[in-house]
C-alpha cells in the first residue's frame, strides 16, 4: 500500500469535529483509557483526530493522571501519524496486549503491526465513544482495511489462523474483506458451512483476559 492512498484514505475517512463535540470525545475517551489501562501488560493508542490529539494528550499526561494511574504511559497519534507510533511501540517493548482506542470521528483504518520479540500476543480495536457496550450509533462504523496485518496475517484471513496470537474487535468494528485478492480470507478460506462452524467454535474458545475483553468481545466480521 503507498504512502498516498494511505495518506488519502486517512485524511477522507476522520471528520471535522465542532468545539462541544471535540470536548465531549475527550471525555468518552479519556474514560475508556482509564478503564483499559488496567496492569503493565497492557499498552494503550489512542487514534484521535488532529483537533482532539491536544486535549487528549494534556489529559493523560497530566501530573494528576500519573500520580493516580500505574501502567503503562498511554500513546496517542492521529491517523496519518498511527503507523510510526505502532512501529514505535513495539520496538520498544510492548505490553503482551496493544489496544487501540479509535475515535468514533474517524471510519477507516489501515495497520501492519509485527510483534518483537513476542510482544504484542494479542491485539485488541476499540471505537471510542460514550455507549462503549454498543460501539457508537450503529449508522456508523469504524471499517478496517482487511489487508492490514498482525503478526504478518491479514486481518481479513486472521480467524482461519489459529496460532500467533490473538485480535479481537469491539462493537461496530469491521474488517474490509477484500474477496478477489490473493490470501484475503474467502479465497483460501471457509470453503463451506462447515469451516465457518469450525471458526466460530475456535472465537468462542479465546481465553478472556482483562476487563477490555470482557466488556467488548466480538469475533472479527465483516
Amino acid at each position: 500500500m503507498s504512502k498516498s492512498s494511505t495518506t488519502s484514505r486517512s485524511s477522507s475517512s476522520s471528520k471535522s469535529v465542532s468545539t462541544l463535540a471535540v470536548k465531549d470525545q475527550v471525555r468518552d475517551l479519556y474514560d475508556i483509557i482509564r478503564d483499559e489501562r488496567a496492569d503493565e501488560e497492557t499498552t494503550i493508542l489512542a487514534v484521535v483526530p488532529n483537533d482532539i490529539l491536544p486535549l487528549l494528550t494534556d489529559r493523560c499526561r497530566s501530573k494528576k493522571w500519573r500520580f493516580w494511574h500505574n501502567g503503562r504511559p498511554v500513546e496517542l497519534a492521529t491517523q496519518k501519524s498511527m503507523q510510526s507510533a505502532v512501529d514505535t511501540i513495539v520496538s520498544n517493548s510492548c505490553g503482551q496486549r496493544l489496544v487501540l482506542v479509535v475515535s468514533e470521528h474517524i471510519e477507516a483504518l489501515d495497520f501492519n503491526i509485527t510483534p518483537v520479540g513476542g510482544y504484542p500476543h494479542s491485539l485488541g480495536v476499540i471505537r471510542g465513544c460514550r455507549d462503549r457496550r454498543a460501539g457508537g450509533s450503529r449508522t456508523t462504523k469504524l471499517i478496517i482495511d482487511g489487508s492490514s496485518t498482525f503478526d504478518g496475517i491479514r486481518l481479513d484471513q486472521w480467524t482461519a489462523s489459529k496460532q500467533n496470537g490473538q485480535v479481537f474487535l469491539g462493537p461496530n468494528v469491521h474488517v474490509r474483506v477484500h474477496m478477489g485478492e490473493p490470501g484475503s480470507l474467502f479465497k483460501e478460506h471457509f470453503s463451506s458451512a462447515r469451516d465457518i462452524q469450525s471458526q466460530l467454535s475456535f472465537l468462542n474458545d479465546c481465553p478472556m483476559v482483562g476487563k477490555w475483553w470482557k466488556d467488548w468481545q466480538g469475533p472479527i466480521a465483516s
